[in-house]
């Protein structure tokens, strides 16, 4: 679930107190970030994806014997993929956390960071 909450701070270009805050995760290698959520998702499709994979692979000895390659492949494409998700958010989750606020109202996004800068 995302972590947001409505907070008290006005938007700087309409006024507007519809404003929620939410906690990112950046790079400091990038200007880009990702919401926190998505570290727990990662997580979620890797297992699942996993768990498609061994299922793929035990249920080979209940198929036709032509079809054995296909269930085989199946379940490595599905350990590779888990492993690529698995990687990314591992990767994801050292990056720092940040808040960031945006106005429900006119999408308008801006971190602390930069209401002190400005």
């Amino acid at each position: 679930m995302a972590e947001m909450s409505t907070t008290q701070i006005v938007c700087s270009r309409c006024a507007s107190k519809r404003v929620k805050e939410e906690e990112r995760l950046t790079s400091s290698k990038s200007i880009g970030s990702i919401g926190s959520w998505r570290i727990g998702w990662g997580y979620g499709v890797a297992i699942a994806v996993i768990g498609f994979g061994i299922l793929s692979i035990f249920a080979r000895r209940f198929v036709d014997p032509t079809l054995d390659t296909v269930f085989l492949a199946i379940g490595i494409v599905s350990f590779v993929y888990a492993l690529y998700v698995l990687a990314g958010s591992l990767y994801a989750a050292r990056w720092s956390r940040v808040k960031k606020f945006v106005c429900q109202k006119c999408l308008y996004e801006w971190s602390p960071a930069q209401e002190t800068t400005e």
